[in-house]
């Protein structure tokens, strides 16, 4: 990817997967990602990674017993923090690393 390609803030993207923007900033990175075929594609692995977070953590509360709600829970603000870590690295600055 150049730098002048649009390349949205997977903080932005997490954002919208978890149903935190306001529908305006929802329908202005809607638009931004029409100007870039990329940028959709990552909007889509961030909804696939999203699912299976919660999949994978459904699975392990299950396993060890514990009833877990799936909105407001600390378990997605956890796996929303994670995701953000992966993306960042931890030897990354805040914003995510080049995509290859």
């Amino acid at each position: 990817m150049t730098d002048s390609m649009f390349s949205p803030d997977p903080r932005l993207l997490d954002r919208m997967v978890d149903g935190e923007l306001s529908p305006k900033d929802e329908r202005a990175l809607l638009v931004q990602l029409d100007d870039e075929p990329a940028g959709w594609r990552q909007l889509a692995l961030a909804f696939v990674e999203s699912r299976t977070w919660q999949r994978e953590f459904a699975l392990a509360a299950r396993d060890r017993g514990t009833v877990v709600s799936r909105a407001g829970s600390s378990l997605e603000r956890s796996s929303r923090a994670v995701r953000r870590f992966a993306a960042d690295g931890p030897d990354q600055p805040a914003g995510g690393r080049d995509s290859a």
